[in-house]
């Protein structure tokens, strides 16, 4: 059976981005190969339609510039959390549920989430007991002890986010 050997075999993007480089290896006549890698979360935006300058704005604008090359499952918690909140901007969804959505984040993840819900236009139903989360809701269901559910006004940790 023959076969195709390529050797010293590099690759680029349009605009000089280098894939790899170095690589050699067989492909048999019958065969099919798949020439596969991590994608960085930049590919994600490209693949939302953005060009590369629009992804990189957008990715620093949340602090992740320099995470680019990294695939989402090995960032931060943070980081993951900031880069959700990018792609909710990119492609808002009509609702979000979020349970505890600030617990483990870092400080400057919690108010990248706030300031998301603050300019979020759809419907957001949150499971919090972040005082200064709330800050961020029109209005609250209190579930009482005994099963029963309140509507409420404002927080009741109002007055503990003011003393905070």
């Amino acid at each position: 059976m023959g076969f195709v050997e390529l050797t010293d075999v590099a690759y680029a993007l349009p605009g000089g981005r280098t894939l790899f480089e170095g690589v050699s290896f067989r492909v048999a006549e019958v065969e099919h190969v798949a020439l596969i890698g991590v994608n960085g979360i930049v590919e994600v935006l490209r693949k939302r339609g953005m060009t590369m300058t629009e992804a990189m704005v957008a990715l620093r604008s949340y602090g992740l510039d320099r995470v680019d090359p990294n695939p989402f499952p090995v960032l931060s918690g943070g980081q993951q959390a900031r880069f959700q909140l990018l792609l909710m901007e990119v492609d808002p969804p009509t609702m979000l549920l979020l349970d505890e959505p600030t617990d483990n984040l870092d400080v400057a993840s919690a108010d990248a989430l706030e300031e998301a819900v603050r300019r979020y236009e759809g419907t957001v139903v949150a499971v919090t007991h972040d005082r200064w989360f709330m800050r961020s809701m029109d209005r609250f269901l209190f579930f009482e002890a005994d099963g029963s559910v309140r509507e409420l006004l404002e927080s009741p940790y109002e007055d503990a986010a003011a003393v905070g």
